[in-house]
């Protein structure tokens, strides 16, 4: 777990618990995904947690598809309840419809 002093980064935390497997491999989320795409299907290509402490700066601006690619699909889950003033996820409407690499 996190110190509280740094952010702590866990990749593919799904392939060893069970909760992470339960939600990361739901039918659901993968038809969601598939749909928004679509596509036939979806599966995982890996998840990452972040524990991250209760202060510090923002995360710059950046588009997933400069480390992923094209056709990937990110999703962002919350694990405790955030506000816009904890920091919580924004998007661009239409930016993944602009050219080039973020």
């Amino acid at each position: 777990g996190g110190n509280g002093r740094r952010t702590v980064h866990v990749t593919n935390i799904w392939k060893g618990d069970s909760l992470f497997r339960d939600a990361v491999c739901s039918a659901a989320l993968g038809q969601l995904v598939a749909e928004i795409a679509g596509w036939d299907g979806a599966r995982v290509l890996q998840d990452q947690v972040f524990l991250k402490p209760g202060f510090g700066g923002p995360v710059a601006f950046h588009r997933d598809e400069a480390y992923m690619g094209e056709d990937v699909v990110t999703c962002w889950i919350a694990l405790d309840d955030c506000s816009p003033r904890d920091g919580t996820l924004e998007y661009v409407p239409g930016s993944h419809l602009w050219p080039g690499q973020g």
